[in-house]
């Protein structure tokens, strides 16, 4: 028999920070089957041009404080995303 996901229920998303080849593709993994509603854009459930590896060390326009990721969670209705 297959399980299946229950959608999370909890006020605040769930944000996965990790070492570049640490298991990020495994967290993401597990949490797609979990049922978790992942940031988008993403690569590997980091969201694209903010939360990547390659990411880090750029201009300011990269960057996103912690109330602007909270409204953009919210805006999506997004629970999990990863900063790698």
């Amino acid at each position: 028999t297959q399980l299946q996901a229950i959608p999370p229920q909890r006020a605040k998303p769930v944000l996965w920070v990790h070492i570049h080849k640490a298991g990020g593709t495994l967290m993401c993994a597990m949490a797609q089957r979990a049922g978790e509603n992942v940031v988008k854009p993403s690569r590997n459930c980091n969201w694209a041009v903010h939360d990547g590896y390659e990411d880090s060390g750029h201009d300011a326009d990269r960057h996103v404080t912690c109330k602007q990721r909270a409204a953009y969670f919210r805006s999506g209705n997004y629970t999990y995303g990863q900063i790698e």
